[in-house]
């Protein structure tokens, strides 16, 4: 659930725009330098659950551009302090936009030379707590379970 959470966030994207009648930009509130700090699980009577990310993972940043490309880290998760970046991942970067208020969308490009894939994801809702708090939603289709979504929650850090 974390590894596809953390994939997830890494496809958003977005753009700005310009607002004709005053030429003031409004940025996309996606735009800027996000790590993780929680998971939460929202059961369908409205109580959540939540578990902090690992010391860790609390390392991870996904910086998202205005001009629509985006980067993150890699620290795999574990709580020792003496955490060591993961490289290899194929894929830290790609291309992101807004599609509707909640709704991005990302397409992360392979790293690898040679490699032309690609993997595109559109989570379930982007949304914005407060100025600096994002959470990437992702919908809990199991009918078996009790819980309605799951979301990452995320902090900015610039």
């Amino acid at each position: 659930m974390k590894k596809a959470l953390i994939v997830v966030f890494a496809l958003l994207m977005s753009a700005c725009s310009t607002n004709d009648d005053s030429n003031v930009v409004n940025q996309d509130p996606i735009i800027g330098v996000w790590q993780p700090v929680r998971e939460v699980a929202v059961f369908d009577d409205g109580h959540e659950v939540s578990e902090a990310v690992s010391i860790c993972e609390r390392k991870n940043r996904v910086t998202f551009q205005a001009n629509g490309h985006f980067f993150m880290t890699d620290y795999p998760e574990s709580d020792d302090p003496n955490c060591m970046e993961q490289v290899g991942n194929l894929y830290l970067s790609g291309q992101w936009m807004q599609m509707s208020k909640h709704h991005y969308h990302f397409e992360m490009m392979c790293a690898m030379h040679g490699c032309d894939d690609s993997i595109t994801e559109i989570p379930d809702a982007i949304t914005f707590p407060t100025p600096n708090l994002m959470h990437i939603r992702e919908n809990d289709d199991d009918p078996t379970d009790d819980i309605d979504h799951f979301y990452l929650e995320f902090e900015r850090v610039e």
